[in-house]
């Protein structure tokens, strides 16, 4: 009997036990068909969110390939190209009203949505393969493919951006759709499609190149020390080797070094070779094979343009000279020196005060032209602009209302300003032009620098610096509303620094200061010499450069970067040249095209309704 309740109670726990496994069981198996059927549901919802930001991502190339050339149509046939501004009216020295740009600006707009219609309404993005579907519409209207763009989501009116370079802007949005099965995510980007017109004054760049290579063929690359601010041209292609920065716009043309159109519209990084501009987008990266921790990612901060328009320099500089003819100073000669420098009532060099500026105020601009190191002639003007000249001890006046170009017909062999009391000391030289002088220096052949030229009043402070995690700290440009200006154009020939000459009059200073916008239309703006001689600090330019090929300024060990001859480069930019303001008759671009397109976007919001 005792048995037979042991057995029994053994068969109810044997009993229990396998429904309790049973139970384990069910519940095991229906977790397991619960997270089966989750990431059944996760896999669908990444897919679908990757196809909406990929969709999204078209719109990039779409952008600056089909888009770029319909715009370019539009504005040509809608800009005017004969007064100041392209889009709107506005005095000359300030800037179109919105209301006239808004204006002018939505037939382009309404134009250009009928095109970005035509070529997406009824296009297939779908992808291959999979049970996806997707789309895209782009407004630059509040309207695209029949449809208004989502309630929540308002479009600004196009809008005049800044400066010289004539940039407008129309304001697009980006609405992009997917679904896989019963899953859907939509992604709005908002951001302005930028178009930047020709018709302004080569001062405008921070550094353009007809060839981004050497006079002698050598290819010139952009790298980790690169830190170029202000606008960035090159009718050829670039180079870039690891990461380079950009503070403002950047446009290339695709042409080669001979000129000949070559259809290399892209850039060249030096881990991949040439990349063509439909595999470019605003932020490229490119890992190196051999070091994938290693990359070559040039930093756009202000956009770039794989595809730009080709923009000619000048040959010829008949419009400065015919200027200096008949209002300014015209030299029939070559010049042994020029020199300018910023006078008080006296003639006087003006003195520091201790805190970064002079005294007194100056009172003249004086420009004093030598033939000889022995026979030179003295001018003068004010800020009224009567240019006086130097007879035995009188001024007589020779020209009332100066214009402030003046024509070399010949070589500059020494372009000069006061020499520093301190030759170690870069702050003890005075100013070379006044607070209110606006000079156009122009040489039918070389200008060779060989002192400082400096502004009495600086619009600008510091150079571009880059920190050991790679952040860049831009020049300050708080003093904008400084009136005093400087060009130096070379017309057939070189701008060069004077370096390891023979004759010490030549030789620029170490860390030679020059403010200014430097231009060669067939040469380069090099520092002379610039393979030999001993190591003489920074040129430290504000301002721009804008020549035919590369100049080169030094040379260093490519192994441990140590200078070995010539210069350095320390280059900021001069904002004012970017808000429209260009030394006197400088030389200008073709109004009638569009330099640049440039996509910028400000943010981006999911699951917008």
């Amino acid at each position: 009997m005792y048995l037979n309740n042991k057995k029994g109670i053994a068969l109810v726990a044997a009993l229990a036990l396998l429904l309790v496994a049973s139970g384990v069981i069910v519940l095991i198996f229906s977790s397991t068909l619960r997270e089966m059927n989750h990431s059944k549901d996760d896999i669908n919802i990444t897919r679908t969110l990757l196809l909406v930001r990929g969709t999204s991502k078209m719109s990039d190339n779409f952008f600056q390939a089909s888009v770029r050339n319909k715009l370019r149509d539009i504005v040509n046939n809608e800009a005017d190209m004969v007064s100041t501004w392209q889009f709107g009216d506005g005095p000359i020295n300030g800037e179109p009203s919105p209301e006239t740009v808004i204006t002018d600006l939505l037939p382009v707009a309404n134009q250009l949505q009928v095109q970005i219609d035509n070529l997406l309404c009824n296009a297939n993005l779908n992808p291959i393969g999979i049970n996806s579907t997707v789309s895209l519409r782009i407004f630059v209207t509040d309207t695209a493919c029949g449809q208004a763009l989502p309630s929540s989501i308002k479009l600004p009116m196009p809008r005049f951006v800044s400066g010289a370079g004539r940039t407008y802007a129309l304001p697009y949005v980006v609405v992009s759709e997917a679904s896989n099965n019963e899953y859907k995510r939509n992604l709005v980007i908002q951001g302005e499609y930028r178009f930047a017109m020709n018709g302004d004054r080569f001062s405008k760049y921070g550094m353009f190149t007809h060839a981004s290579q050497t006079k002698d063929g050598d290819p010139v690359w952009f790298t980790d020390d690169t830190l170029m601010e202000g606008p960035v041209h090159t009718n050829e292609y670039f180079r870039f080797f690891k990461e380079p920065w950009f503070g403002g716009q950047v446009t290339s043309a695709g042409y080669e070094g001979n000129s000949n159109w070559a259809n290399k519209q892209g850039g060249l990084f030096y881990s991949q070779g040439f990349v063509t501009s439909d595999n470019l987008d605003q932020s490229p990266s490119f890992s190196w094979p051999s070091d994938p921790n290693t990359v070559d990612e040039p930093a756009f901060t202000n956009g770039v343009d794989w595809e730009a328009d080709k923009v000619e320099l000048p040959t010829t500089a008949n419009t400065q000279k015919q200027q200096a003819q008949a209002n300014g100073l015209y030299i029939n000669s070559d010049l042994y020196s020029l020199k300018t420098w910023a006078a008080d009532n006296a003639g006087n060099a003006l003195a520091s005060d201790g805190n970064g500026g002079w005294q007194p105020s100056s009172s003249y601009q004086y420009i004093e032209t030598c033939t000889a190191v022995n026979n030179c002639t003295q001018y003068r003007y004010a800020s009224d602009e009567e240019l006086y000249v130097n007879n035995n001890g009188n001024w007589d006046l020779v020209e009332a209302n100066f214009n402030g170009v003046v024509f070399v017909d010949g070589e500059t062999t020494r372009l000069i300003g006061p020499n520093r009391s301190n030759l170690a000391d870069i702050d003890s030289a005075p100013p070379a032009i006044a607070s209110f002088a606006q000079l156009n220096i122009v040489s039918q052949n070389k200008i060779r620098i060989s002192s400082d030229i400096k502004y009495e009043d600086l619009p600008c402070t510091g150079f571009p610096t880059k920190d050991a995690n790679g952040n860049v700290t831009a020049s300050v440009c708080n003093n904008l509303n400084a009136q005093n200006i400087l060009g130096i154009y070379s017309v057939s020939s070189d701008i060069v620094i004077g370096n390891n000459n023979a004759d010490p009059s030549k030789n620029a200073p170490s860390d030679v200061v020059i403010n200014g916008s430097l231009m060669s239309g067939m040469g380069v703006v090099e520092v002379e010499n610039f393979k030999f001689g001993a190591v003489k600090g920074n040129v430290r330019l504000l301002g721009g450069i804008i020549q035919k090929y590369y100049g080169g300024f030094g040379t260093f060990d490519s192994g441990s970067g140590t200078a070995l001859s010539g210069f350095g480069r320390q280059i900021s930019y001069d904002q004012r040249f970017g808000l429209g303001m260009a030394p006197p008759v400088f030389p200008g671009a073709n109004s009638s095209k569009i330099l640049g397109v440039f996509v910028l976007k400000y943010g981006q919001s999911e699951q917008v309704y």
